[in-house]
């Protein structure tokens, strides 16, 4: 039944540690803004350190000789565990939870702004099908214009001494520049971005804390990309066209969240709370573990012989 009770004790201890750096590597995440290597680094050194000597100050409490020794290198390897636990829970385990308490307002901001990038899409609509109005005016000025209505059909590529009626070829002159303003492109580009931004809005809403990081990273850059996509293929004219404004886009306001991440913020009561119950959790194995019979006699008397 020790037995048992001790292996229970380490196999707490080790998954403690283990739970205390994910948060670690959380925490470190958040603040390098999705630089996982060395996020995933400073966790697993953590971990080891922990590990390390806790079950090693348990060791040494074990030992049947040289008690005094082992003694002295016990309290030592349990300083340095509690300055260990100390320190990471102030610089990594902690950045987590205080990030985590501005959730409501980051993804307030983080939401508004995949709406702005969202708008982007039927902005550009309402541009095109105002240009396809305008130019389908021309066309039809031109059709039911009679002095030098040959002259003016040219223009738009269209002859009324064709064998296909005017109506139909100015049907086909406005799928042309339906075409050309939407092409293929465009909607492969809209779906890639609402596909984007939908999984976006679940890592959001359901504070995803790696993909978050990734979102926040790429929502500009890809913003940027669609954007100058779009303008792009505004500056294409269809025949008989006039010079028509480019399409120029109200250029999405994007709510910069990063310092939230990056700013280290003062420890909440809830998180040393947690760093506490870790702590106690990872030095069970230890605390549970009987110093052998003889160390405790001979570190009595000599204890006692100090004070004679």
């Amino acid at each position: 039944m020790k037995r048992l009770k001790f292996s229970l004790a380490v196999v707490i201890n080790i998954l403690t540690a283990i739970t205390f750096g994910y948060y670690c590597f959380l925490g470190e995440n958040f603040r390098t803004m999705g630089d996982k290597e060395k996020s995933i680094i400073s966790a697993a050194v953590i971990i080891l350190l922990l590990i390390g000597t806790s079950l090693g100050a348990k060791k040494l409490k074990q030992t049947k000789r040289n008690c005094k020794k082992c003694l002295i290198w016990e309290i030592v390897l349990l300083f340095f565990f509690t300055s260990i636990t100390a320190y990471s829970t102030y610089s990594y385990f902690s950045h987590y939870f205080v990030v985590s308490a501005k959730e409501s307002e980051i993804k307030r901001k983080l939401i508004g702004n995949i709406s702005e990038v969202e708008k982007m899409y039927p902005d550009y609509k309402a541009y095109v099908e105002t240009r396809v109005n305008i130019y389908e005016n021309k066309l039809s000025a031109a059709i039911l214009n009679k002095n030098g209505q040959q002259r003016e059909l040219n223009k738009f590529g269209m002859d009324i001494n064709g064998t296909v009626s005017l109506e139909i070829q100015k049907n086909t002159q406005l799928d042309k520049i339906n075409n050309i303003l939407l092409p293929q492109t465009f909607n492969n580009i809209k779906t890639i971005d609402s596909t984007y931004l939908a999984k976006a809005k679940v890592s959001i809403n359901n504070w995803e804390p790696i993909s978050l990081v990734d979102v926040i990273n790429n929502i500009g850059t890809n913003t940027t990309s669609s954007l100058n996509k779009l303008v792009s293929f505004s500056k294409e004219k269809a025949r008989g066209e006039e010079d028509y404004p480019d399409f120029i886009p109200s250029t999405p306001t994007l709510h910069n969240v990063k310092n939230y991440f990056t700013t280290i913020g003062t420890p909440s009561p809830f998180s040393i709370v947690l760093a506490i119950i870790g702590y106690v959790l990872m030095l069970l194995s230890w605390y549970v573990t009987k110093r052998d019979s003889r160390c405790t006699g001979a570190l009595t008397t000599a204890d006692y012989e100090v004070v004679l």
